[in-house]
């Protein structure tokens, strides 16, 4: 677990040590747009990005079911779909009150409650996004969040993708690959069990 201010962290200290610089680089770029988290779960990183970010004006939303993951398919492999299975489909479950309770000190995070995308609202279709960590950790969440979050990406703006290339988590590369196909963009922090990709000026996507 890491910690920063206080505040208790699912992901590793290496990850959110990535996301801190990648947020940094998004205020001295001075790149527009809204933040966003897919895969909150007990609250803590989406917090950091609104707390950090809330003084420059954006609002973050933070998007999760809060009734744990959804079925695995077969892209995200036996040993996730095990794990799911063996705890009645309550992976990652965590109290909406809890996390809501925990946001309580800042106000520019939006939660969305639901399962991605049936939970999308009209303000985020119509928003423009700098930064957005996706850590849905399945293969169909990571290509819907894929599939809405980066065609509204602001030039220089940064998407996150949690858990890419873990071997229990191999859907995240899966949906990656799927999504991307002969549009590859240059992919960034391979060494860690995180990547990051940058919209650039001449991505067909925008």
């Amino acid at each position: 677990m890491a910690y920063s201010r206080g505040m208790q962290f699912s992901i590793s200290d290496d990850r959110l040590l990535s996301i801190r610089n990648l947020l940094y680089r998004i205020k001295l770029k001075r790149i527009q747009g809204n933040t966003a988290e897919l895969g909150v779960f007990r609250g803590g990183t989406s917090r950091y990005i609104a707390d950090l970010m809330g003084k420059h004006g954006k609002t973050h939303y933070a998007i999760d079911s809060f009734d744990g993951l959804p079925e695995p398919k077969k892209q995200d492999g036996k040993v996730l779909k095990k794990i799911w299975k063996d705890r009645g489909g309550d992976f990652f479950k965590y109290s909406y009150a809890k996390v809501e309770h925990y946001f309580k000190p800042l106000t520019n995070i939006k939660i969305i409650n639901g399962f991605f995308p049936d939970c999308v609202t009209v303000e985020m279709e119509n928003d423009r996004y700098s930064f957005v960590h996706l850590d849905g950790d399945i293969y169909q969440t990571t290509l819907d969040g894929l599939e809405f979050f980066w065609p509204r990406m602001n030039v220089g703006g940064i998407i996150a993708i949690d858990d890419y290339g873990c071997r229990k988590t191999p859907g995240c590369k899966i949906a990656f690959d799927e999504y991307f196909k002969g549009n590859m963009p240059r992919i960034y922090d391979k060494t860690l069990p995180q990547i990051h990709i940058m919209k650039g000026n001449d991505d067909i996507r925008i």
